[in-house]
């Protein structure tokens, strides 16, 4: 039923475009799907990034844990054990598929902060499989050790 001044429904080819209505030209369709792919590539690159960034934060962390394992190790053995002789032990420990290069440093000099009743022990521990994200970057941890022969008491 038309009331007032309705006009009837057209529908598909039959119905004529009102005046000033148009669709979209292929120009405007070429540029927006263009800034649409701008846009999706920077949001691919960001992605890229971050999966990057937590790669090597897992290596960072197994890194950091074998090292506390290797110092943990050292301060369980007697201060006269051949393991906290002076010198420098390089090794290399895989864990979850990837290499870790290990190194072992124990000084009992006066130029390096240990003496003969403290040893200075550090654990350097880098990512060998990591890419060149962790080429110059590693995990160190240092720790004094000291004798436990008692001397004077100084007041």
């Amino acid at each position: 039923m038309k009331q007032g001044n309705e006009k009837p429904l057209m529908s598909g080819r039959n119905r004529k475009p009102a005046r000033g209505e148009r669709g979209f030209t292929l120009i405007e369709t070429v540029v927006s799907l263009v800034v649409m792919m701008i846009v999706g590539l920077g949001a691919a690159s960001l992605f890229m990034y971050a999966v990057r960034n937590n790669s090597g934060a897992a290596d960072r962390a197994v890194a950091i844990a074998i090292a506390q394992q290797r110092m943990e190790r050292l301060r369980n053995v007697n201060f006269d054990d051949a393991s906290l002789n002076a010198g420098t032990t390089n090794t290399t420990v895989t864990s979850a598929g990837r290499g870790y290069r290990v190194q072992t440093i124990i000084c009992a000099t006066a130029i390096c902060g240990g003496s003969a009743t403290l040893k200075k022990i550090t654990v350097q521990v880098t990512p060998t499989s990591a890419g060149a994200i962790w080429a110059s970057n590693s995990v160190t941890i240092t720790s004094l050790r000291s004798t436990p022969i008692g001397g004077a008491f100084v007041n």
